[in-house]
């Protein structure tokens, strides 16, 4: 997924990463969730990139449903195995050696699995000799998109495994940043006691005033584009947009990313004059010969995959 526009969710991504950094928390585990198209997928990138340059990523999955490799937990912890080896060289040979005592372990149980070659290698590690370069890093696994997990038992079951490993390790500063929609399952098995007291919880609302977001979004795409549009030399000499003008495509996101990405997406096209995109856009298409559905398009398609 892409990651943040510059210079927007600053507060959220500064709430994260204090987390991150925070010395031994006793939450573990960050829920942030929000609504289909809020941009939690990109908040999960940003951190993630920001995580790998710092050193403290461990790893990151991030759930597609339409992927039928990503769309289920059968890769889940085989991926995190395989990131924690490449991240901590001392691992692999550890890894290596537990699926040689046992290979039936890479066909067993996530709540195995997660046991002998995360956890497991994790306390290796901590009382090994390389103990002071790894025991108080605080390793970052993120997790995106657990709502696009097809089964919703298996969302449940993902939370409750992590949070069962994490009790049995409390010595190592493991972190897990999970990101989904607010489904009632998944909200359930957070806020059940022994996992509720190990997570703390952020909600993509607008309390983190979106709409300022959009805007700052909105003007560097406009930007952009009287850079890289073939009429772009015409457009510079405009005063356009009007504010006005955006003031009313924020208005009509309605705190959604999605939608000001869309929006831009076909206004940006060569084959048109934006002004006129922009114009079918502001009164949705209203007077245009293009159709309406033809705007909306890849908006229509990326919802009907939302609400399947």
């Amino acid at each position: 997924p892409p990651r943040c526009h510059p210079e927007t969710r600053i507060a959220i991504l500064n709430d994260i990463m204090s987390w991150v950094n925070s010395e031994n928390p006793n939450e573990r585990i960050l829920w942030l969730s929000g609504p289909p198209g809020a941009g939690k997928s990109s908040i999960a990138q940003t951190v993630s990139e920001k995580c790998h340059n710092e050193s403290k990523l461990l790893s990151s999955f991030f759930f597609s449903r339409m992927d039928a490799r990503r769309n289920n937990g059968n890769r889940l912890v085989s991926t995190i195995a395989y990131q924690l080896a490449t991240t901590i060289p001392e691992a692999n040979e550890i890894i290596m050696k537990q699926i040689s005592s046992d290979i039936s372990i890479l066909g067993s149980t996530m709540a195995k699995q997660m046991t002998n070659l995360v956890f497991s290698t994790l306390g290796q590690l901590e009382k090994g000799a390389k103990k002071s370069q790894v025991s108080h890093i605080p390793y970052l696994v993120v997790i995106d998109g657990l709502d696009e997990c097809r089964n919703p038992n298996m969302q449940s079951h993902i939370i409750k495994v992590i949070s069962d490993t994490l009790i049995s390790l409390k010595p190592f500063d493991l972190r897990f940043l999970i990101t989904s929609r607010p489904e009632s399952n998944i909200a359930d098995t957070f806020y059940s006691k022994s996992i509720h007291e190990m997570t703390t919880y952020i909600v993509l609302d607008n309390h983190y005033n979106p709409d300022k977001d959009i805007h700052t979004y909105l003007q560097s795409e406009f930007s952009a584009l009287k850079r890289e549009h073939v009429l772009g030399t015409l457009l510079s000499s405009e005063a356009w947009p009007s504010p006005e003008d955006i003031d009313t495509l924020v208005g009509s996101s309605s705190g959604q990313f999605i939608y000001a990405a869309t929006v831009m997406q076909y206004i940006k096209d060569q084959r048109r004059d934006p002004r006129e995109s922009l114009s079918v856009v502001i009164n949705n298409g209203a007077g245009s010969e293009i159709p309406r559905d033809s705007l909306y398009t890849d908006l229509d398609t990326r919802y009907h995959y939302i609400l399947s």
